[in-house]
């Protein structure tokens, strides 16, 4: 078994190894998440805010393919370090080959399922009248390329399973770059407008796949052939997509919700349709880091539990959280003092600058509660717990799409944004009451092991 998982399993300074997997994670994390941030700056700034609004309609179909890469990545990742922990290399490659063939399938499904019926769709997740010319000239480049998203998801989630979370962050720094460059080339250069936005991300994405999967039938030693009817395991698959559901799930229902929010906010005028869009890449970023340090520490719970060195995960968990919660408590009050600069650079119109300044603050002052979710969600998937993971995953979007209507018909526009601060309190305080619970279990589990030796 090779060094840095032996040295999961063994090195006492668990913080040490903590940062060493979270800080790649993190910085792949936030370099990622400027796929869409990027995007949303060119066009806002050198197209206008109708295009502007036209992307927070588009970012639920994004969100669609990453619900679905993240619902079949989580669940590989989490059987990849298991596997490794437990010695079963022969379980690790068969796993990574149902993941990639069944996420392939999926996503190619829903691509060609919504450009058959495109205007439709784009109508029922809250596109206006001058919303949906540009919507629709996005979506349909994009749609294309769909399927690369979620694999390149699961492709990157491999490498931060067995700890080598560097892989990924070479490979998201790649797409990145690559898609800020085409970005200029294709709109301030060519004028190629919202098309340009789209090609680019498409491009990037396409090179990021090319090397990616490379690299990984590389370090696995697979070339993700099923030649044989019977080596097609629906148990497997099963297990992948179950322990993946709770955070694929949540993702999915948010899907429902953003559009239910995307509805909402267009009778209000496209200004707020745009100022929630121009806030949530920004949110999207500082969610980010927790996200990541949630991602580097599941290689190491994994393979910890895998190992039967429950005490071990439970000190792991505690550094996790601790670590998580600072960082939350930090993003929240960047929040409360976001200056304009932050704002401006996705438009120059200073009303939508200012909505955002007061989108922002609202959602201050109860973020790092959500920061405590995120940790606590992630921790259970890592532990293979995906009962209690996806009842807690799914409770969020729940509570946010609920209270996004409630809201809405209670008090209209002046607290609408209260909704998601509420939604960050009861979903913290509900996932410490399944952690303690969950805890109460593993600590059963340590005794049973004492009593067997």
């Amino acid at each position: 078994m090779p060094d840095s998982i032996t040295n999961l399993k063994e090195d006492k300074n668990i913080l040490k190894l903590l940062i060493a997997l979270s800080i790649p994670a993190v910085i792949s994390g936030l370099v990622d998440s400027l796929y869409n941030t990027v995007d949303s700056i060119f066009v806002g700034q050198y197209v206008g805010s109708d295009a502007l609004a036209a992307l927070s309609i588009i970012s639920v179909i994004q969100l669609m393919y990453i619900s679905i890469g993240v619902l079949f990545s989580i669940g590989n990742a989490s059987i990849i370090s298991r596997a490794l922990g437990a010695h079963h290399p022969e379980r690790v490659l068969a796993s990574l080959t149902h993941a990639f063939w069944g996420l392939f399938c999926v996503s190619n499904i829903i691509s060609f399922t919504i450009l058959l019926n495109l205007e439709a769709f784009l109508q029922l997740i809250g596109a206006s009248e001058v919303v949906l010319p540009y919507a629709r000239e996005y979506g349909s480049i994009i749609l294309w390329t769909g399927f690369i998203l979620p694999i390149n998801n699961m492709l990157l989630g491999a490498f931060r399973a067995r700890g080598q979370a560097v892989q990924a962050t070479y490979f998201n720094i790649l797409g990145a770059g690559l898609n800020i460059g085409l970005d200029a080339l294709f709109i301030m250069e060519f004028g190629w407008g919202v098309a340009g936005a789209a090609i680019a991300t498409a491009i990037s994405q396409s090179v990021v796949f090319i090397f990616a999967i490379r690299q990984v039938m590389k370090m696995y030693k697979t070339k993700f052939l099923l030649r044989h009817k019977e080596e097609i395991s629906f148990p497997l698959l099963k297990e992948i997509i179950t322990v993946g559901m709770p955070t694929g799930l949540r993702l999915i229902l948010f899907v429902a919700v953003a559009s239910v929010g995307n509805i909402i906010l267009a009778k209000y005028g496209t200004e707020y349709l745009s100022s929630f869009g121009v806030f949530n890449r920004v949110l999207n970023l500082l969610a980010m880091i927790n996200i990541s340090l949630s991602i580097g520490a599941q290689p190491l719970i994994g393979i910890n539990y895998g190992a039967q060195l429950y005490k071990r995960v439970k000190h792991i968990i505690f550094i996790t959280l601790v670590t998580g919660f600072i960082m939350s408590v930090s993003a929240s009050l960047f929040l409360y003092m976001a200056p304009n600069m932050i704002f401006s650079l996705f438009t120059p119109d200073k009303n939508i600058v200012l909505l955002c300044q007061q989108i922002s603050r609202m959602h201050s002052y109860t973020f790092w509660a959500w920061g405590v979710f995120i940790c606590i969600a992630e921790a259970l998937q890592a532990m293979g717990h995906a009962k209690q993971s996806f009842y807690l995953s799914v409770s969020y979007p729940l509570m946010m799409g609920t209270l996004f209507v409630l809201f809405d018909h209670l008090w209209g526009i002046d607290r609408l944004f209260w909704a998601p601060a509420t939604a960050f309190l009861l979903i913290g305080i509900l996932a410490v009451i399944v952690l303690i619970i969950d805890l109460k279990k593993l600590d059963f589990k340590i005794e049973h092991l004492k009593n067997a030796y």
